[in-house]
């Protein structure tokens, strides 16, 4: 399905806008390659929410920002001021220190606070393998997880892409993630009747 055209008319230039936030808004599905079906479901909107998102007829609400910033790994600051790397993210929806944030308003609203910001720069500088099993713990898996291996491989090539080659760290940092990653993985499915397996509910899941 073809972009859809956005509002003519003036608008804010201003990175940290609503408008501007739509305009990155509306790269991920292509930066992450999946069909627009499949990134209206992970985001649990409708097809007309997301119309109204990418054009920027509607303010992108703060819980679905950062859900989208989750399941796709897609750095919050970026998106909220197209400042940082543009990868990996720090998952604020699922953070207890802000359970008290309300994630209805518009994610440039969210962004701003104070308390937001500031915990966003405490998660960011916690360093990338705390980033990388928060994010493992926290995305949503509620799919094919054959089809989903991606977000954990992704997650791997930029946590160790970090270290630059041949140094000592690079193979001891690749191996403690991928053990933390299986564990992970493997708490988060368990087996249900007919073999079959199901992720167990994520909590504060936006």
């Amino acid at each position: 399905m073809p972009r859809p055209k956005r509002m003519r008319g003036p608008y804010s230039r201003d990175p940290r806008s609503d408008a501007q936030i739509a305009v990155r808004f509306s790269m991920i599905r292509d930066m992450v390659r999946i069909s627009r079906d499949r990134f209206i479901t992970e985001l649990r909107i409708s097809s007309d929410q997301l119309y109204n998102y990418e054009t920027f007829r509607t303010p992108i609400p703060g819980y679905v920002a950062t859900r989208a910033c989750r399941q796709f790994i897609i750095n919050e600051k970026w998106l909220a001021e197209c400042s940082q790397p543009v990868r990996p993210c720090v998952d604020l929806v699922t953070d207890p220190v802000l359970i008290k944030v309300d994630f209805r308003e518009p994610f440039s609203k969210v962004f701003a606070m104070d308390l937001v910001t500031q915990r966003y720069h405490e998660l960011w500088a916690s360093g990338p393998v705390a980033v990388f099993r928060r994010l493992v713990e926290n995305i949503d898996l509620r799919y094919d997880l054959e089809n989903d291996l991606w977000r954990l491989q992704y997650l791997l090539d930029i946590v160790v892409g970090t270290f630059p080659d041949g140094t000592p760290h690079r193979a001891g940092v690749l191996q403690r993630l991928c053990n933390a990653g299986i564990e992970i993985v493997k708490d988060c499915w368990e087996p249900q009747e007919g073999g079959a397996k199901s992720q167990k509910q994520a909590p504060n899941s936006g």
